[in-house]
């Protein structure tokens, strides 16, 4: 059966590939980090733990169904949006304190806004907040998060999923 060391290993990966998925329509890193990542992650552990106890895979296959149950349960979190919803509720008083200044006329610096990774803050034409949020994506375009407290933009502006009332996943596939 894995060792504590193995479920830990693996439970690491699960974090790090979570904190990788949590950024706001960063869908092809959850595709990579569920197929490639955690994937390898569980076999190299697999591997070696099985080079070392060759005749443990017939004894017990507790250990194996919990490696297993760690996967589904990523894949769920995934497919739930969890990660993402949970870093954005960790942000939104910065996220609030930073679009209201924003709509006010400020200067809003770029940079960690909570816990979201600010690259760049625009303004649209019809008053609504962008706030680019740095992330992997090799293919191109940009994705973050739009605040517009007064009307719901349309969905022409990039918008997906709405996360909290006058908050909505943007994307810029250009």
């Amino acid at each position: 059966m894995p060792g504590p060391v193995s479920y830990v290993v693996v439970v690491l990966v699960v974090a790090f590939a979570l904190c990788l998925v949590s950024l706001p329509g960063d869908y092809l890193a959850a595709f990579l980090v569920y197929v490639v990542v955690a994937p390898t992650s569980c076999l190299l552990v697999a591997a070696s733990w099985l080079d070392k106890n060759p005749s443990a895979l017939r004894r017990t296959r507790a250990g194996w169904l919990g490696m297993a149950a760690l996967g589904f349960s990523l894949l769920a979190l995934i497919v739930l949006q969890v990660p993402t919803a949970a870093r954005f509720d960790l942000s939104r008083p910065a996220l609030d304190q930073a679009a209201a200044r924003a709509e006010a006329g400020d200067r809003v610096d770029p940079g960690w806004i909570g816990l979201m990774p600010v690259e760049s803050i625009r303004r649209q034409t019809d008053g609504t907040i962008v706030f680019v949020v740095t992330q992997f994506r090799p293919g191109g375009g940009f994705c973050g998060l739009a605040h517009n407290g007064q009307r719901e933009p349309s969905a022409a502006d990039g918008l997906g999923r709405r996360m909290a009332d006058g908050w909505w996943i943007w994307c810029d596939e250009a």
